[in-house]
């Protein structure tokens, strides 16, 4: 019998934490073609107020979230946008996945190495920080923000 060669996924896997949801080191599929952002979990079930799932990693121990309080309702994202880099050059983001932006806001910004320039970008609509980039280096056309909105 063929021993099964265990093959090793690049580009797929990534962990990320959820530190509002006390959830940390979750392996999570990444699809890079998307025009969204997700992470995978099964066996989704509400039972008494709390969401139990099993994430992508099948040994992560903590699987229970709790449902947000109904006096509060979720946020519903309906359409979302990427801003990309106009240039390439050093990158710096002022704000935080999760965060509300309002439009106008300054997002982050892009310089040269030498400070010969520094460009400065704003929200073009109230939203909702979903992913930011976190590499200090950028190209143009990089993906930067993913900002969602109601």
């Amino acid at each position: 019998m063929k021993k099964r060669i265990k093959k090793i996924l690049i580009g797929r896997k990534d962990i990320v934490d959820f530190p509002q949801l006390d959830l940390w080191g979750i392996e999570i599929k990444i699809d890079s073609g998307a025009c969204t952002s997700s992470f995978h979990c099964h066996n989704i079930k509400e039972e008494k107020g709390v969401l139990r799932c099993q994430f992508l990693d099948p040994d992560h121990e903590k699987t229970e979230i709790t449902v947000p309080n109904k006096e509060k309702p979720a946020i519903i994202i309906k359409n979302s946008k990427w801003l990309r880099a106009k240039h390439s050059g050093i990158y710096r983001s002022y704000v935080s996945a999760g965060q509300r932006v309002e439009k106008g806001a300054q997002l982050g910004s892009i310089s040269d190495p030498f400070g010969n320039f520094e460009e400065f970008f704003k929200n073009p609509q109230a939203g909702y920080v979903l992913n930011s980039n976190h590499t200090p280096v950028v190209n143009q056309g990089d993906a930067l923000f993913h900002i969602g909105f109601e």
